[in-house]
């Protein structure tokens, strides 16, 4: 559904990609956003919904489970979420199931990025069925994981690193300037 006056809530400080981009977002989309100086409690996150009558709300998988714990959540009126996005790491297959299972009228979207180099790097679509990954790779995007040779998982005791490139090269306004300069 389209959302024609989106509210925001998204418990992230500004220094993960998750707060910085959504101030970004919300300020260059005219988005009304739901602040508070308060840390994060499943209580606090369900009155500022019901409150503000939120409908789209960024979350860490952390905060995904410490909310399904809540004996809260069931009296809860979560009517105006549309969109509620998950990210900065896994999450658990039951728990997004359960936490979808509570958004009647919304998807949950599960994201990954790199907060210090690239941005997002793969999500999930949503009301798909939940998996085992952190979705799908976004476009025009390669990934390398060290240390795997096919496309196998990796057990959990095996260390490795991804490698990330964006299939487009990135300019900086130096290196316009100089071929402006010299050509």
């Amino acid at each position: 559904p389209q959302l024609l006056h989106p509210t925001l809530l998204c418990f992230s400080s500004l220094y993960w990609i998750s707060g910085f981009t959504a101030l970004m977002q919300s300020i260059g989309n005219n988005v009304k956003r739901v602040i508070t100086k308060r840390p994060f409690r499943p209580l606090l996150m369900l009155h500022l919904i019901e409150q503000y009558r939120v409908n789209v709300m960024i979350t860490a998988p952390s905060q995904v489970a410490m909310l399904l714990q809540s004996p809260w959540l069931k009296l809860a009126d979560l009517s105006s979420m549309r969109l509620h996005l998950v990210g900065g790491g896994f999450l658990d297959e039951g728990l997004r199931k359960s936490m979808q299972d509570h958004l009647l009228y919304g998807g949950l979207i599960v994201s990954y990025g790199m907060t210090e180099m690239a941005g997002l790097i793969s999500f999930t679509v949503p009301f798909q069925a939940p998996s085992k990954s952190v979705g799908k790779i976004v476009p025009n995007t390669k990934l390398k994981v060290n240390g795997c040779v096919k496309e196998t998982a990796l057990s959990k005791a095996v260390k490795s690193a991804i490698i990330y490139r964006l299939s487009t090269k990135m300019e900086t306004q130096w290196t316009r300037m100089k071929l402006v300069r010299f050509t």
